[in-house]
């Protein structure tokens, strides 16, 4: 598959520059063609509106020899109109506004077939459940992970429960799988994976059995999280490079260890004497060279990934360093570059970091960071509420916590990016979920609250102005002249402009 990478136009850095100024309202980008309906004109203004602003020197209020204006100059014109609404054909939608769930919501499932009830892992190591319709109040505690395992858990960092993986055949085996944190080693921080087992369709859990010993981490960040069964019925997880920056450990292209991989293990075959898992024959390293149990291996951070339930692809977000977020397609024995490559772009020539580029898989997909970026891997749209949302690719950024939709173009693969929630919610995104059905769940670690993904009616036609003639700011004749309402000002101190020249009003 092709890549596709975003980077921002010059318009788009135009506004998010504009919309920094303070009581002003001021379109720099944005105002291009003359295509789009105009808001109400000055001359519809009443008579406090001047058109020909040539007299707006003298039509503003004198200044007080001592300090400022005498009075306020009028303004029917110059103000900001209601945000325009999303031309998404989805939004998100607050659901189960009325449960009680504790800070640190970090994931959430459904068993197989039973839409019923919902699973959730908290951060604090408790497993919750509550029924589907009509939740509220506090959830049911079916689980305190770090007091069956009798490990203490470590919340700092990046640490705790972290995600959750319910067993195809749950309803006949009871068992769940958890990926956590535990307290150890040099940096206070080690990561496992544990079985839970239920004997009473999931009400409780009484038993805890280790199926990844505890292993350090080098750092607290970057210590996994991601765990879902594959649509072969093996168990996937993934780790990062340990933490801390620049793959200081030198994980990330270590064929050795659970680091900046995704391993594949196999949790149902009784394993040998000694052992709590099997590696699946046809692993990438199984017959040797490597860490039996790795899949794929290159990653920096691949926090949340997920199956497509129609083609059975893995997709990854991957998050990285100083500048690019990449979602990746997973690919048996892959190796995804980190960090010799941040995204596609040459990252490390640390030849102990990085021996050989030969082979590196590009993602997908990646984007820039623009003011400080952290991709959380979403899910493919297979639910059939939305008919034509199906195979669009929902994803978050947890810094800027915006929600896009990818998809490719069937005849040239380019990629098409939709930001969901353009007019909001906005929230701390940390893992987004599936029901039975395939409808999709978006979830905020703080406040903790859950969102689905749902069909939006056809949004009013937007009179939001498409240039500076419409905005009520500037003379529709010549929008290089402010109205008379808007009053100048300079500042002590201006920022580095490249030789341009400024001109700066307030209304």
């Amino acid at each position: 598959m092709k890549r596709h990478v975003f980077r921002p136009d010059l318009s788009t850095r135009l506004l998010a520059g504009a919309m920094a100024v303070s009581a002003a309202w001021a379109l720099v980008a944005g105002c291009g063609d003359d295509t789009r309906a105009s808001v109400p004109s000055l001359s519809d203004a009443g008579s406090d509106a001047v058109v020909d602003a040539s007299d707006a020197a003298d039509a503003t209020p004198a200044a007080d020899a001592d300090f400022g204006l005498e009075k306020r100059p009028s303004n029917p014109t110059c103000l900001a109109p209601a945000r325009p609404q999303t031309t998404a054909s989805v939004h998100l939608e607050r659901v189960f506004p009325d449960l009680q769930l504790q800070d640190g919501l970090m994931a959430l499932a459904q068993v197989p077939g039973d839409g019923s009830r919902w699973f959730a892992a908290l951060r604090n190591g408790l497993l919750v459940s509550f029924p589907a319709a009509g939740a509220s109040g506090v959830p049911t505690v079916v689980a305190d992970v770090p007091a069956l395992a009798g490990l203490p858990i470590q919340t700092g960092g990046e640490g705790g429960l972290l995600g959750l993986a319910i067993h195809p055949d749950f309803s006949s085996n009871g068992r769940m799988f958890v990926t956590w944190t535990c307290r150890g080693g040099p940096a206070d921080m080690c990561s496992t994976v544990g079985r839970l087992t239920s004997t009473d369709g999931g009400k409780s859990f009484g038993d805890y059995e280790t199926i990844l010993p505890p292993f350090d981490q080098p750092a607290q960040n970057h210590n996994g999280g991601g765990i879902v069964f594959g649509p072969d019925g093996y168990l996937y997880l993934s780790f990062g490079d340990g933490g801390s920056a620049n793959d200081a450990f030198s994980h990330g292209q270590s064929v050795e260890g659970y680091f900046s991989k995704i391993l594949r293990i196999d949790v149902d075959t009784p394993p040998p004497a000694g052992e709590t898992y099997v590696i699946p024959a046809d692993n990438p390293f199984a017959g040797g060279g490597g860490e039996p149990a790795t899949f794929a291996r290159g990653f920096r951070n691949p926090f949340r990934f997920s199956f497509d339930r129609a083609s059975g692809d893995l997709w990854v977000g991957d998050v990285g360093q100083n500048a690019w977020e990449e979602i990746d397609i997973v690919l048996s024995g892959g190796n995804y570059g980190w960090p010799c490559r941040e995204g596609s772009n040459a990252f490390s020539s640390d030849p102990g970091k990085c021996p050989s580029t030969v082979g590196l898989i590009d993602p997908v997909y990646e984007y820039p960071h623009v003011g400080g970026a952290s991709v959380t891997g979403g899910v493919v749209y297979r639910g059939s509420a939305i008919d034509a949302f199906a195979g669009s690719y929902v994803f978050a950024d947890y810094v800027t916590r915006e929600v896009h939709a990818l998809t490719f173009d069937p005849t040239d693969g380019s990629a098409r990016v939709v930001r969901i929630n353009e007019s909001g919610p906005s929230a701390a995104w940390v893992s987004f979920a599936e029901d039975i059905d395939g409808e999709v769940y978006a979830l905020s670690v703080f406040p903790p609250e859950i969102y689905k993904l749902v069909a939006s009616e056809e949004p009013a036609p937007s009179d939001f102005p498409a240039k500076l003639s419409e905005t009520g700011c500037f003379d529709p004749s010549d929008p290089t002249r402010p109205v008379p309402a808007l009053i100048p000002f300079d500042v002590n101190a201006s920022l580095w402009s490249d030789g341009a020249e400024k001109e700066r009003w307030l209304a």
